[in-house]
């Protein structure tokens, strides 16, 4: 067998964010000094394992299963279990909710350094963080969900909420150009006999796709600006609900 001699050797065994120079100053500049779950989360995300992780997570894209073997309608969408880890790894740090649960200076940019191993489990995440002020304009709906999205502990089991130790946030887009602006978003949420709300648009963007609920952006009646509607998967136990912000 030929030896190679002209390759660096593995990247593994190195904190990624203390190795991270550019990113390790900014985040102290910035007043987050005080987060030591940083260089944690870096040692973490830096082994052998964590590393290959990454790899596998995006080899084996995430696969939907419509029915389960009886025939039942399911809808659950499948990750590779190196995806789960990154997963579990992430929430475990509080990447996604520690600038709501311990409030303090620099607590947003303190979330820095997470996607230094992989960055699409980064989309999940970074969705859930951002879902805690939509979902403030509305007390109740935030009583009853901000527990759980900012629980450390990372649970995928497919199942309603409530018995759920922790949930993610989804958040979809209604427009044909997804991403680029809000303004041209055009459904409506319509309320049927049934007292069932449903929005229906031509195109959409939903990611990921196995949140516990997701928000949905939605156009009102007349003038008013964009809000976001909550909108369960097959497992919610609940009926949609708008989040005016």
């Amino acid at each position: 067998m030929q030896e190679v001699l002209n390759q660096t050797p593995p990247l593994a065994g190195l904190n990624l964010f203390s190795h991270d120079r550019a990113l390790h100053d900014a985040v102290v500049r910035e007043g987050a000094a005080w987060a030591s779950r940083n260089s944690r989360n870096g040692a973490a995300l830096g082994t052998e394992e964590m590393l290959e992780c990454g790899n596998l997570a995006n080899e084996y894209p995430p696969v939907l299963r419509t029915h389960d073997r009886y025939g039942e309608r399911r809808d659950e969408v499948v990750y590779h279990p190196s995806w789960h880890t990154l997963m579990r790894t992430a929430v475990g740090h509080g990447i996604h909710s520690l600038a709501w649960a311990s409030p303090q200076p620099g607590a947003h940019v303190a979330r820095a350094g997470a996607a230094e191993n992989e960055a699409g489990h980064m989309c999940s995440v970074s969705m859930t963080y951002a879902a805690v002020p939509a979902l403030r304009h509305s007390p109740k709906l935030a009583s009853e969900w901000e527990p759980r999205i900012c629980s450390t502990v990372y649970d995928p089991t497919f199942q309603p909420a409530p018995p759920k130790k922790g949930a993610l946030v989804g958040m979809a887009m209604t427009e044909n150009k997804a991403g680029r602006t809000s303004a041209p978003t055009s459904p409506a949420p319509s309320r049927s006999a049934t007292a069932n709300m449903s929005c229906t648009a031509t195109n959409g963007s939903a990611r990921p796709p196995c949140p516990t609920p997701f928000w949905c952006l939605r156009r009102p009646p007349a003038a008013s600006p964009v809000s976001c509607c909550r909108v369960g998967n097959r497992t919610a136990a609940s009926t949609p609900s708008i989040c005016s912000a």
